[in-house]
């Protein structure tokens, strides 16, 4: 049997196989983007298909997407299959969406935390919104990836807040089916609900991942009501009463679940969120200083270049 394209059926096709899309090619594409910091540089053999929103933003990669409107009801921006050559690589100062990606076959590296991390067949990566992300394919390398792409909700965010930037083993075979399947389903004119079906499950697959369904709902919630209070005062004590549990047991979860202590999560909370303040409102640094917990300005600016890389008023110029 010969090799299978990726709008073929799974069946058959050996993990870690590299095969060709039947998709017209593209020619080397750098996308220039308003944000200072950021870049996007599509490789010579860039292909994808998929599904997006109605209201994603445009791109020229995404104009042959179907469109779908109950990606909506979950926030999902788009999803889609892709073949990727180096060079290709995208580096976000700041993106306002959930990445969730799993390799298909070839590699990708990934900066996670700061540091690079190598992603192959069989490993997902998520990078969540408001914070540094970036991934790139390796020198004369080829990565073939399914995506999910869902923007942070401003009442709720599982997605986001209850994950760190990471990598780790993930089949691809319920991700790049349930893609494919509401693709077909967008096709065939199926009904709402079914296609909403669809969306569910690769919006379940996301919250799976980042680890949204196996965390204590009393952890999950403390994060929430920090993330809804981030003016007031957040010490272990009160942390540990809030998720009923003891300090060294929020040590514990934190550690597992961030990558950090409770101390360094709030700040990382305050932070996040006092960077969509600056990328998004015209506050002065005083009233975002406020907004999330930090009496003196001072502190707060040496607090954000410290966690960010930037003072605030750079990271503002370099995001608008």
């Amino acid at each position: 049997m010969g090799k299978r394209g990726l709008m073929d059926d799974a069946g058959g096709r050996e993990e870690g196989e590299v095969v060709p899309m039947s998709l017209p090619r593209t020619t080397l594409v750098t996308v220039a983007i308003p944000r200072m910091s950021d870049e996007t540089v599509l490789g010579p053999e860039f292909r994808a298909i998929g599904v997006r929103a109605p209201s994603a933003e445009p791109r020229p990669w995404l104009e042959d997407f179907d469109v779908c409107p109950a990606l909506e009801e979950h926030r999902i921006v788009h999803v889609g299959l892709a073949r990727a050559e180096s060079p290709h690589r995208v580096f976000r100062g700041c993106q306002t969406s959930n990445f969730f990606a799993v390799t298909l076959s070839g590699r990708v590296r990934v900066r996670v935390d700061g540091e690079w991390q190598a992603a192959g067949p069989g490993s997902g990566c998520l990078l969540p919104a408001h914070c540094e992300n970036a991934f790139e394919v390796p020198a004369d390398g080829c990565w073939e990836y399914v995506w999910v792409c869902v923007l942070e909700p401003g009442h709720q965010a599982a997605t986001a807040r209850l994950a760190r930037p990471h990598v780790a083993p993930w089949p691809v075979g319920p991700v790049r089916h349930a893609v494919l399947g509401l693709r077909d389903a967008v096709r065939a004119g199926q009904s709402p609900a079914l296609l909403s079906d669809w969306v569910s499950l690769l919006h379940s697959q996301v919250l799976h991942f980042c680890g949204a369904s196996r965390v204590p709902d009393a952890f999950a919630g403390v994060w929430e009501r920090v993330v809804g209070r981030l003016h007031e005062a957040w010490p272990l004590d009160r942390l540990a009463a809030e998720a009923h549990c003891s300090r060294e047991q929020l040590r514990r979860l934190c550690q597992r679940e961030f990558g950090r202590s409770p101390h360094n999560q709030v700040i990382h909370l305050r932070l996040r969120h006092a960077a969509r303040l600056l990328a998004t409102t015209d506050w002065k640094v005083e009233q975002v200083s406020d907004s999330v917990g930090y009496a003196n300005p001072f502190v707060f600016s040496l607090a954000f270049k410290r966690g960010m890389g930037c003072s605030p008023t750079e990271y503002r110029l370099g995001n608008r």
